[in-house]
């Protein structure tokens, strides 16, 4: 049986798509960057401040939500033929 990680994780790897996604034109290591120090920053934040939680598995979800992204544009990349 299939069992789905919990529903915070997977707002934090949707949240990771996004922003790997929308940052890919600049450059795959621009976009695995800008992901990173969202994924790290934003759980730095929520250690400053009360009612959040710090999580360093929130970050890996983040991160990790990226990694699709950058695989396709890969893929893609080593197989575009320019004329």
């Amino acid at each position: 049986m299939f069992k789905l990680p919990p529903y915070d994780k997977c707002l934090h790897a949707i949240g990771g798509q996004i922003i790997a996604l929308v940052t890919l034109p600049m450059g795959i290591p621009w976009s695995i960057g800008i992901v990173l120090v969202v994924a790290i920053g934003k759980e730095i934040w929520d250690r400053y401040h009360p009612g959040h939680t710090c999580d360093v598995w929130d970050a890996i979800a983040t991160i990790s939500g990226g990694v699709p992204i950058w695989g396709l544009a890969l893929i893609y990349l080593s197989h575009r033929v320019t004329l």
